[in-house]
């Protein structure tokens, strides 16, 4: 291989590096600014639930049912929420290995070796 090719397959090797950045930039952001906005709306929750209940409502803050249309304004998105940064997770997670590759890491193992693997 003379330096011409040489050169050449470094460039075209540096062309594949920059343009994997740029994908995984543009993946990135998106990303990012929705984990922000989640984080932020996550944090404006419970003040939000209590405006609403207890200034827009116009309930009673000590009255029992005011309190419990508080807690469930606060507790069910706040639970969905979680729910669906989890299964987000799960989903980039599961997405980094095939179940060739999962196969791959199970095997040779006894069947309860490779049930507590894939448990934890």
């Amino acid at each position: 291989m003379n330096t011409a090719d040489a050169r050449e397959e470094q460039s075209a090797r540096d062309a594949e590096s920059a343009r994997r950045k740029e994908v995984w930039a543009s993946r990135l952001l998106p990303g990012a600014g929705l984990l922000l906005a989640w984080v932020l709306l996550y944090a404006v929750l419970e003040p939000l639930s209590k405006w609403l209940v207890f200034d827009a409502a116009g309930m009673a803050p000590d009255s029992h049912m005011a309190m419990a249309v508080q807690f469930f304004l606060f507790e069910a998105p706040k639970v969905l929420m979680l729910l669906l940064l989890v299964v987000f997770g799960v989903g980039i997670i599961r997405s980094f290995f095939t179940p060739e590759r999962t196969r791959a890491i199970l095997a040779g193992r006894r069947e309860s070796v490779g049930n507590a693997d894939t448990g934890s």
